[in-house]
């Protein structure tokens, strides 16, 4: 039988991280190891974590007493995971019952394959589920000749531990840790599929990681120049995700300060008309709205 790892990152979650735990250790598959690195959280998070640890012996608490952010976070779980597989989530959303059962048979049924993702559901701190299904578009062999970094979700993927050893894991000090992990995987040409069903609920709120925009586009052109061919397709990519998020949330003076970011990669031109047209989208929908 297949050991599942299952890293869980947490700084400061822990009004949500029972919640985390709960949809983990409910899992039909019962051959796993929970992991879960505390970054120094000041709240009740450590608490929580040894609470469940002492209940259940397959929950290994990892406590830190100083912070370092979420790749290092991870890796520190990855040097003890002991499972054939791993996957990563935060400590803030949740896992469908039948998950882990259902990639860890299709993994052992289909020994090529290094990772297999699916798809997610955003819900919101009110339990309002956003009914779209989120992930790669498809069934089958995901194609990862993109350029522009994420092509699956990771919270939604399983992967062989010794795939994530073999590229080095995380990169340390970043907090896009998916988005370079998806591009060493590509580096190295490890072979993904995708499952087109649902394994994962992810929670939006006004604390995630993936909101901090500033802070993530600073973090996406430092992983550009470690990828130098891919660079300036990279840097054109990230840098129109950011604007559209911005425009989305209708914050247009942040939007415009990230186009000026293009100015030194030559992509202006391909930038602005890119720009123009999302933000006149927007505006009409706006308006339909009212």
């Amino acid at each position: 039988m297949s050991k599942v790892s299952i890293i869980v990152p947490n700084h400061n979650y822990g009004k949500y991280i029972h919640e985390t735990i709960e949809s983990i250790i409910s899992q039909s598959y019962k051959d796993i190891e929970l992991i879960i690195v505390d970054d120094a959280s000041i709240d009740n998070s450590k608490d929580v974590i040894l609470d469940y640890a002492e209940s259940d012996s397959r929950i290994i608490p990892l406590i830190l007493e100083k912070n370092i952010g979420v790749s290092a976070a991870l890796n520190k779980g990855i040097k003890i995971a002991s499972g054939d597989y791993v996957c990563f989530i935060a400590s803030d959303d949740l896992m469908e019952r039948c998950r882990i059962e259902k990639q860890v048979k299709f993994l052992n049924n289909n020994v090529d394959v290094d990772v297999l993702s699916g798809c997610y559901i955003e819900f919101f701190e009110n339990q309002t589920v956003h009914s779209r299904l989120h992930g790669y578009k498809k069934n089958g062999l995901v194609v990862n000749n993109s350029e522009r970094g994420c092509v699956f979700e990771a919270c939604t993927a399983m992967f062989k531990l010794k795939t994530i050893i073999h590229i080095g894991m995380f990169y340390d000090g970043i907090k896009c840790e998916d988005w370079y992990m998806q591009l060493k995987l590509k580096e190295f040409n490890s072979t993904i599929h995708h499952m087109n069903s649902l394994n994962t609920f992810k929670r939006t709120h006004d604390k995630n990681s993936h909101l901090q925009f500033s802070e993530s586009i600073d973090d996406k052109l430092k992983i550009s120049n470690m990828f130098p061919k891919w660079k300036k397709n990279l840097i054109t990519s990230s840098i129109r995700q950011e604007q559209f998020k911005f425009i989305k949330s209708h914050q247009y003076i942040k939007t415009f300060k990230y186009f000026f970011y293009s100015f030194p990669y030559g992509i202006r031109a391909y930038m602005l008309p890119q720009l123009i047209k999302t933000l006149c989208a927007t505006i009409f929908f706006d308006f339909i709205k009212k």
